[in-house]
């Protein structure tokens, strides 16, 4: 799905959606390279919606875009159209 697609459903804008993507994508695959396996089929969306691929670094003196409430929300939205 389009990320303009996301920003009109859930109000997220685009380039948030895209970064939680992207952040997502980098954190699951180190994930998968910690655990050791096979780095050969693309990642599940499971593995993309767990927590541990979702939650942000803290960066000190920067506010998170998304608070808790909003991130399920993004995560049912993922959850129900794929």
């Amino acid at each position: 799905m389009p990320f303009h697609k996301i920003k009109e459903i859930t109000g997220v804008a685009a380039s948030t959606a895209n970064d939680i993507w992207r952040h997502a994508v980098k954190n699951a695959r180190q994930a998968r390279v910690t655990s050791d396996e096979s780095n050969n089929h693309p990642l599940s969306l499971q593995e993309l919606i767990t927590s541990s691929a979702l939650d942000a670094n803290p960066r000190s003196g920067c506010p998170r875009l998304l608070d808790t409430e909003d991130k399920d929300k993004l995560i049912g939205f993922v959850k129900k159209k794929l």
